[in-house]
């Protein structure tokens, strides 16, 4: 079986180049608050990501760098950001991401262990509308019992770190339309991912959010996803033979209503699609994942915070296993996602 695994395992670097869609900013999760009709707004997963208020100022270019105080006659103008330092500094922006999910089924039956996403950003304005960040990731599972299982300890791992450039556009009058687009390279930092032979992940994200006066808007969100693998199949440490990931894409369109300043409701439909390599290692050819998906959610600004709160329903749709019900608690999670300017 190794032989088997070792002779593909070159394979995945033959890009198929099955899509070329590139451009898709975030969250990250680069990702955007959306707290009034000036900004921009859009609950993502684990690989969405979200800007505060003020992260999105310094997107839009607002600030000023230099203060001009007086006393009597004499005006005194202080400079500023003066040094090559000072003024790069004024255009750096440090934040930190958390999304943590929980199953419904775990919940309800007072069990599970929550899981967390987490990200320290570094994002440096590099002109009008253009933004870089640097996110390494680190990945979080509460101790706790599962269902009918016993007791595991916390985890802490590290998770793939990446890197993030976009463009945010300026909204034109006669539109009304926010949009952005983000490109994010990953790296194999994680053991999950060396393991599995990842070279990078590419994953652009684009968003459009059309206006309907100051309260009610209506979002589209792409996101292609490309994997560059060594391997088109690995083994896993309980001698398991799996394909890796090749390419897919995840969509999400849906109303937001703002019901009271910085506060808002979305109710987003979806749909996801994996595609894996092709592998002599375990006959596997053709294989993908594909899921529709029902999200309803609460977010809001308060200070230096940006949160999504709700619930995502995932259906397979290539093998129902049930008559469809509204957030199923086997096909349900619970979320909460946070975006703090530090």
């Amino acid at each position: 079986m190794f032989s088997k695994v070792s002779e593909c395992s070159m394979k995945g670097l033959n890009v198929k180049g099955q899509f070329v869609l590139i451009a898709f900013l975030g969250l990250s999760v680069s990702a955007q608050a959306a707290p009034s009709k000036g900004a921009s707004s859009a609950p993502s997963k684990s690989a969405a990501s979200v800007t505060s208020s003020s992260a999105s100022n310094a997107d839009d270019g607002e600030g000023s760098s230099s203060d001009s105080t007086s006393s009597g006659s004499n005006s005194i103008s202080t400079s500023v950001g003066t040094t090559p330092w000072s003024r790069m500094m004024k255009d750096v922006n440090f934040a930190y991401f958390n999304l943590t999910n929980l199953s419904s089924e775990q919940f309800y039956k007072g069990a599970g262990r929550p899981f967390a996403y987490n990200y320290f950003a570094i994002d440096y304005r590099i002109g009008r509308g253009w933004k870089a960040s640097l996110r390494p990731v680190f990945l979080y599972t509460w101790g706790g019992t599962e269902y009918g299982k016993s007791y595991q300890a916390s985890e802490f791992k590290i998770g793939d770190a990446y890197g993030v450039l976009g463009y945010k556009f300026r909204r034109r009058p006669e539109t009304d339309l926010d949009s952005k687009i983000n490109f994010r390279v990953y790296a194999p930092t994680s053991d999950g991912s060396r393991e599995q032979g990842l070279v990078t992940r590419i994953r652009p994200e684009i968003v459009f959010e059309q206006w309907f006066g100051d309260r009610f808007s209506f979002e589209a969100r792409l996101e292609p996803d490309y994997y560059v693998q060594s391997k088109t199949a690995f083994l896993t440490a309980d001698n398991k033979v799996l394909t890796t990931k090749n390419w897919g894409y995840e969509t999400f369109v849906g109303p937001i209503w703002y019901f009271y300043k910085d506060f808002g409701a979305q109710l987003s439909v979806g749909y996801d699609q994996m595609n894996y390599h092709d592998s002599e290692a375990n006959n596997k050819f053709g294989f993908k994942d594909e899921k529709i998906k029902y999200q309803a959610s609460v977010k809001g600004t308060v200070g230096p915070l940006f949160f999504i709160a709700g619930a995502t329903q995932k259906r397979n749709v290539l093998k129902e296993e049930r008559a469809f019900q509204a957030f199923h608690e086997r096909e349900t999670e619970f979320f909460l996602f946070n975006y703090w300017s530090l």
